[in-house]
């Protein structure tokens, strides 16, 4: 007997660290600059995990590209992308001084991993 399995998908709202935004900062054009890296380690490892799920996301609107996204709480994930568009969910007083140079959004992504 074949059971069909529903996948629901989830999303998240958050901020999608953005590498074309860690590159500028870093002046580089070069994809394969191992400063990249250690740049995105070091805002990864400025996120409180205690409090801040990070998981990795992707545009919905198509877009192929995965971003690290860095969710503010529970309330950041939903099933329905039009109830989170609704939620007004800021950046946490510590990471402000990261969402200018670093991030995008806040934005819904789907939940990729």
């Amino acid at each position: 007997m074949v059971i069909d399995e529903i996948q629901t998908k989830e999303y998240v709202k958050g901020y999608g660290i953005d590498c074309d935004k860690v590159k500028a900062a870093i002046e580089t054009t070069d994809d394969s600059d191992g400063r990249i890296d250690a740049v995105m380690e070091w805002i990864l490892l400025r996120v409180d995990r205690d409090i801040h799920s990070l998981c990795i996301g992707r545009a919905i609107d198509g877009e192929p590209q995965s971003f690290h996204v860095i969710a503010f709480g529970e309330e950041a994930f939903h099933t329905d992308p039009e109830a989170l568009r609704k939620k007004d969910i800021l950046a946490p007083d510590y990471l402000k001084f990261l969402v200018e140079p670093f991030f995008i959004g806040p934005d819904v992504y789907e939940v990729v991993d």
